[in-house]
């Protein structure tokens, strides 16, 4: 039922963490399609929210006239880190 609320649904192996994803994706729309688009926004599964409005977040990146890329994150420390632990 995901058509309903979107116009593609990509199903593809889970490599390359979420930004092969993310890459996978725009590769999909095409690159030379991307300036069609006013705004690309890019998320995982593991992301909940919105919490609060985001007109806050949208409207401050407005303000940014000499930016074309932005994110923004917050994560709780993980010990041992994931990716860093020695083990």
């Amino acid at each position: 039922e995901l058509h309903q609320v979107c116009d593609d649904v990509l199903q593809r192996e889970n490599t390359d963490y979420d930004v092969g994803a993310y890459r996978d994706a725009l590769r999909h729309i095409g690159w030379d399609r991307l300036p069609e688009y006013e705004e690309v926004i890019l998320t995982n599964h593991t992301f909940y929210a919105p919490v609060r409005p985001w007109s806050g977040v949208f409207d401050r990146a407005d303000s940014w006239d000499d930016v074309d890329f932005w994110g923004i994150t917050e994560h709780a420390a993980m010990r041992p880190h994931p990716f860093l632990a020695r083990r």
